[in-house]
Formats: C-alpha cells, sequence, structure tokens
C-alpha cells in the first residue's frame, strides 16, 4: 500500500469513518485543495483562537478541479461531512458591504 495519498498518510484515511460516512477521493482533494488555500498569499484568510481561517470560492474550487465533476451543493455536502468527521472546522463571517462568508481552518487531528 502506498504510504501517502495527496500528502495524507493512507492508513489515517482509511481509519476516519463514521457510522454513514467513509472518505471518498473526492473527500480528500477537496480537503488538500483547502491546505493549498490556506498557504496561498493570494486567498483571504482570518485568524481566530489561534487557527488561521481561509475563505474557499466554490466557483473557483470547481474551475480548479474540473476532475470532480460536481455542483456546489455536492461541495456543501463534502465539507458538512468534512466538519462532521472533525477534519475541519468554520465559521461564517459577516461583514455589512460584502454579506457573508464561510472561513474554513483544517482542524489538528
Amino acid at each position: 500500500m502506498k504510504k501517502y495519498v495527496y500528502d495524507f498518510d493512507q492508513e489515517f484515511l482509511l481509519k476516519i469513518y463514521n457510522d454513514k460516512d467513509r472518505l471518498t477521493t473526492d473527500d480528500i482533494l477537496i480537503l488538500h485543495y483547502i491546505l493549498d488555500m490556506l498557504v496561498s498569499e493570494t486567498c483571504e484568510h482570518i485568524i481566530k483562537d489561534e487557527d488561521t481561517y481561509v475563505w474557499i470560492n466554490r466557483t473557483k474550487l470547481l474551475n480548479d478541479l474540473p476532475i470532480l465533476n460536481i455542483s456546489e451543493h455536492q461541495i456543501s455536502i463534502i465539507l458538512k461531512k468534512l466538519e462532521g468527521l472533525k477534519l475541519i472546522k468554520r465559521i461564517k463571517v459577516t461583514k455589512r458591504t460584502a454579506g457573508s462568508k464561510s472561513f474554513i481552518a483544517i482542524t489538528k487531528l
């Protein structure tokens, strides 16, 4: 077995699931994309409680990763799943002039 998949330990990934959800390659690819955006200087970041959060534009994600071949709604489902598995955490930030945005951080898990 290959040790790493998308820079994640494959044995760890195989253990991360609950009764309903097992990680798929789409889930892992989106998680890897979030990690890439967290270190990108061009993305919008905020820091809260010592965690760095990044705003992920779903349209850009789909344009950057057409191999996913999924909808924005399916991205929402995957993000909710990753949050339920405690791999990410999200916060919503509302600004009067810009509306609300959901920012994502990777957990220490």
